[in-house]
């Protein structure tokens, strides 16, 4: 029940969603 956990877990899948955004933008990108 650590906060502390849950924060992590929560902040490594945002930066796993926003990597996967950034290349999926930067795969498909026009340029």
């Amino acid at each position: 029940m650590d906060t502390r956990v849950a924060f992590m877990t929560q902040y490594s899948s945002l930066l796993r969603g926003l990597a996967a955004g950034s290349a999926f933008l930067f795969l498909f990108a026009p340029t």
